[in-house]
C-alpha cells in the first residue's frame, strides 16, 4: 500500500479527525446534503453480490469488508 493511512466512511467523522491530528490542523466536517436510504446489502440480489466478491476480492480481503 502506498499511503500511511486509510480513511473508511464507515468511520468518517473519526478518521477524518485523526487525519486532522496527523497533520496537526483543527477542522470541522459538517455533514451536508444527508440522505436516508436502507442498509446497502438490500440493494444488491445474491447473483449481484457474488459478482461484485469476485472482481472486489483483493479490496474486500484487505479492508475486511463482508456482505
Amino acid at each position: 500500500m502506498l499511503v500511511d493511512f486509510v480513511g473508511r466512511y464507515e468511520n468518517l467523522d473519526d478518521d477524518f479527525h485523526a487525519v486532522c491530528d496527523m497533520i496537526g490542523i483543527s477542522a470541522p466536517l459538517p455533514h451536508l446534503n444527508r440522505s436516508t436510504h436502507a442498509e446497502y446489502r438490500c440493494y444488491y440480489s445474491d447473483q449481484l453480490a457474488r459478482k461484485i466478491a469476485s472482481r472486489y476480492s483483493e479490496d474486500i480481503d484487505l479492508f475486511r469488508y463482508e456482505f
